[in-house]
């Protein structure tokens, strides 16, 4: 995700600044997974990585805080932002409503008619869930397939701020997701492709209220799937997960 910034003086034009190439190098380590929530970020350590000083980096890493991605303890420092149930609600809340409404956008548009890339990508996580039990090596593919399959339901409508929003959302679940140990179920996998065709197969017959009801049904399972899953890898304290959706236990976003 690319996030965009003003110009630092002495900056060219359009260049980004210390900050900005900090807080996208940041993106792209937590991406990676090295860490998990709860942890603290090594700032000595990613400064000496990035080969610059600890005061871009900081604030990087405070515009991280802001969007509650990290966490800070005086005595401790910043550390990776350890989820609660409620985060977990709000953030899949949040893509229910993004999603379902590019998918009303999309078919209220006068010419409207589905990429062919769509399908594509529902009938390759298919394919792929069919391998997953047998194959542990082929989740990135299927967990790739379906971030793109997600990401290009958002872009039906052409709106770049829709997409950009999504962007968000997405990090927020991939930073949550940090550490989780994947039981391979081939049935699960299925579950997941097969509700991935049915959504596409209510988009090809223009049917909104049922593209968008298979889509939230979709999100909501996969929703208490990830807190379940979340909890037995020990990213999500068990009475946060059961306990009130906006329990404390780390800085809210």
């Amino acid at each position: 995700m690319t996030e965009l910034s003003d110009p630092q003086p002495g900056d060219a034009a359009g260049a980004p600044s210390l900050e900005a190439q900090a807080y996208e190098a940041v993106i792209d380590w937590l991406s990676r997974g090295e860490v998990r929530p709860g942890e603290p970020l090594p700032l000595r350590e990613l400064a000496k990585r990035l080969g610059m000083s600890r005061t871009p980096l900081r604030a990087a890493v405070g515009r991280l805080h802001e969007q509650g991605l990290v966490s800070y303890h005086r005595r401790l420092g910043f550390s990776i932002a350890l989820p609660t149930s409620g985060d977990l609600h709000d953030l899949f809340d949040l893509r229910i409503m993004c999603e379902s409404h590019a998918l009303r956008r999309f078919l209220r548009l006068p010419h409207h008619e589905l990429p062919p890339e769509i399908p594509r990508l529902a009938q390759e996580t298919w394919e792929l869930a069919g391998r997953i039990a047998h194959d542990p090596a082929a989740y990135p593919e299927y967990s790739a397939r379906d971030g793109r399959l997600h990401q290009a339901l958002v872009a039906l409508p052409g709106s770049s701020r829709l997409a950009d929003w999504h962007d968000q959302l997405k990090l927020f679940g991939i930073i949550f997701r940090l550490g989780w140990t994947v039981p391979f179920d081939e049935a699960e996998f299925r579950t997941s492709a097969r509700e991935h065709l049915g959504i596409v197969e209510a988009l090809a017959g223009d049917d909104a209220p049922a593209a968008c009801a298979r889509l939230e049904a979709h999100l909501l399972r996969v929703r208490d799937q990830t807190v379940e899953r979340l909890v037995r890898a020990g990213s999500i304290p068990l009475g946060a997960a059961y306990g009130d959706r906006h329990s404390p236990g780390r800085g809210g976003w």
